[in-house]
């Protein structure tokens, strides 16, 4: 008999000989023919266990837990012709990735004056994973330009230049803008976004801080309870 593994559910198939990384809710199953018809038995084992079972039915390989794994199968048909081993190498990635320090330099500038000056955005990753960068306008809400989807970069410190132009070329108008960074591993598991205001502006020469909040209470009326809070502030 010849047995094949197949997977169903989340999973990541890198496509160049790498291991296919599953995710919550993937399943192994196990297909064994012989001579057209379907062998008598099969049987598998996960890593290293001393024993193996008999296959019923789609397995859960998720509860291995975090990390690289192997099946080993065979099958047994209905002559008792025993099938050689085989070996499925997978990773099983539940963890949500981490992107951290995200930051621009410079944060306020003007590339219609400057063109050759690029924008420089770098941050963290806790482990290779697609990162989607936005840009929401201050001024406008209903203004949000993607620069990318889905580029891969890999674990730790990264970073890349940025022009100011748009995915048509054309240079991003002046004025505020929001810069979110949405991050989600190669198995799909996605991340917390991370966001960080930028500016071109007529005026690059000034500098943007951002505004931290010390002992703000979320409880004004001490019952435990988050309570709505208004802030408001004037810029001069």
């Amino acid at each position: 008999p010849q047995t094949t593994a197949q997977l169903s559910g989340p999973f990541y198939d890198p496509q160049n000989g790498d291991p296919p990384i599953l995710r919550e809710g993937a399943r192994i199953g196990l297909s064994a023919i012989d001579l057209g018809t379907r062998a008598s038995t099969t049987f598998y084992q996960f890593d290293d266990a001393s024993s193996t079972a008999v296959y019923s039915g789609e397995l859960n390989p998720v509860v291995l837990g975090q990390g690289g794994h192997v099946i080993r199968f065979f099958s047994i048909d209905a002559l008792a012709n025993v099938e050689g081993s085989r070996v499925y190498p997978f990773e099983v990635d539940t963890k949500s990735p981490t992107l951290s320090a995200l930051s621009a330099n410079p944060r306020r500038v003007n590339l219609a004056q400057d063109p050759s000056r690029a924008v420089h955005f770098s941050f963290q990753l806790s482990e290779a994973a697609w990162v989607t960068l936005r840009l929401r306008s201050l001024q406008s809400a209903s203004t949000e330009i993607t620069l990318f989807t889905h580029r891969r970069f890999g674990e730790g410190a990264q970073g890349f230049d940025w022009d100011g132009k748009l995915p048509d070329h054309s240079l991003l108008p002046l004025g505020a803008y929001l810069v979110t960074a949405e991050v989600g591993d190669l198995a799909g598991n996605p991340g917390v976004s991370q966001s960080l205001f930028f500016e071109l502006a007529n005026d690059p020469s000034a500098e943007i801080r951002d505004l931290a909040l010390s002992d703000l209470s979320i409880s004004p009326d001490g019952d435990g309870l988050h309570d709505e809070t208004a802030l408001t502030f004037r810029v001069l």
